[in-house]
């Protein structure tokens, strides 16, 4: 798998809470503009860089420990990376069954590991995973969509 770190450096910074229906608002396969039909009205702050993969961020206030959410979308116009961070309180395992629930995954979530974190991970049917359990410096839940099948396919050289 390539490596995402761009993606990983527009997390820096965050905004407010995403309510539990707006959970990311985005899922690998959207191209740019649904991205942005589903992002931009909520966002305080909405940025797009990239010349080939495109880098979207969203920020839902001003607040350096709100809710942040960020995508990589490839060349061939597909997301296939969505990351959100959002403040939670309670058991990270719970909150992480509770979002993958809320997203349509099944299952209590399987032990795995994403950049060496161990996390929850569910798997869907459109071979998109969703990690989460994670929490960030500031306290934050983290969760990532990730579908590595639309990456190897709209980003092979």
């Amino acid at each position: 798998m390539r490596t995402i770190s761009a993606a990983l450096a527009i997390l820096v910074g965050s905004a407010a809470g995403v309510a539990a229906d707006e959970r990311p608002g985005i899922r690998p396969g959207m191209g740019l503009a649904a991205v942005e039909a589903a992002l931009k009205g909520t966002c305080k702050e909405y940025v797009v860089t990239g010349d080939s993969d495109r880098f979207v961020s969203c920020r839902f206030d001003g607040r350096d420990n709100g809710a942040v959410v960020a995508a990589t979308i490839s060349p061939k116009d597909r997301t296939y990376f969505v990351s959100w961070r959002e403040p939670a309180q309670g058991d990270a395992a719970s909150y992480a069954r509770q979002i993958a629930a809320g997203l349509g995954f099944a299952g209590p979530g399987e032990d795995c590991k994403l950049y060496d974190y161990p996390m929850l991970c569910w798997s869907g049917g459109d071979g998109t995973v969703l990690y989460s359990a994670e929490q960030d410096a500031q306290g934050r839940y983290v969760n990532y969509l990730i579908n590595e099948a639309i990456e190897q396919a709209d980003t092979a050289e």
